[in-house]
């Protein structure tokens, strides 16, 4: 069985829905501040050995991280995508939330899944283990030494399982409404690198102790804006923000379409793709 060598941080399988007619990719890099058109590529927006991991057998492992991903979040992709437009042919609301349900996980762990937010991560924790080896005693500093010699063979340093993962943000933001956004056929979604826009709020009360009030520090993902194709963005938001709101289907005007794209822009790492060279020009020209 040939090794997975080439690891994607945008799913192929979405990114697909973002091509044009000819099956060719336009995006925009913020980096380069140009207008890319080219022939789509099964490398375009991924990297060699980005999810190798060492493994508890201190062995290079290319595959888990992949099986992982391939397994909970795309071999289903296409078709939950399939069953989404079906419900909304046949106004079947209890499998167009079962479908989204399902879509809206890519979303949650996009971008999770970059390799800029990798390398954070990992300077973030990494940095501070530094710190404390630098004042602790030689035993702790030279296990310390040998973990990070270990795992500098791999880009891939803290492995998540993501199936864990996106459990445990589904299990904090509780009950989510849903929405779908579809733009006219004018009008076109961008796709961010990163895959998503999330949005961390504050979901539980603040504690009163003894009279005073104890303000919750915590932000966790509350909002997942998710586009899965050209014209149709899905929405996961936390009930605890907004719970008089009800799952919704809306036709969004050009103007509410470019809002979501300056959003898709703004978060995305570096580059967003657009299924129409045209539009994009348009909107670059216009709003950068």
């Amino acid at each position: 069985m040939s090794i997975p060598k080439n690891h994607h941080y945008l799913s192929q399988v979405l990114l697909k829905k973002f091509l044009n007619s000819e099956g060719r990719l336009n995006y925009y890099s913020k980096s380069e501040k140009s207008i890319i058109n080219k022939e789509y590529s099964r490398f375009d927006f991924a990297e060699s050995f980005l999810n190798s991991i060492i493994s508890e057998e201190g062995e290079i492992d290319h595959k888990t991280v992949e099986h992982n991903l391939n397994k909970n979040f795309e071999h289903g992709f296409n078709k939950h995508y399939v069953s989404l437009f079906q419900a909304l042919e046949q106004n079947d609301s209890s499998l167009l939330i079962a479908s989204i349900k399902y879509l809206i996980k890519m979303g949650i762990i996009g971008d999770i899944r970059t390799p800029e937010h990798q390398i954070e991560t990992q300077e973030a924790i990494f940095g501070g283990l530094s710190q404390i080896g630098s004042i602790g005693d030689q035993v702790f500093q030279q296990e310390l030494e040998d973990f990070l010699s270990n795992v500098s063979r791999v880009k891939n340093k803290l492995p998540v399982d993501y199936k864990e993962l996106t459990e445990g943000i589904e299990e904090i933001m509780g009950e989510c409404i849903y929405s779908l956004f579809i733009a006219n056929q004018n009008d076109f979604f961008f796709l961010p690198d990163n895959t998503s826009v999330v949005i961390r709020s504050k979901l539980e009360p603040d504690i009163v102790l003894n009279g005073e009030i104890l303000e919750s520090m915590s932000r966790p993902i509350a909002t997942v804006i998710f586009p899965i194709n050209s014209h149709t963005v899905i929405v996961a938001q936390s009930a605890k923000i907004c719970p008089q709101e009800n799952h919704g289907i809306y036709n969004v005007k050009s103007e509410v379409v470019a809002n979501y794209n300056m959003m898709f822009l703004d978060s995305s790492r570096d580059k967003v793709v657009c299924e129409n060279p045209a539009y994009l020009q348009e909107f670059i020209s216009n709003m950068v």
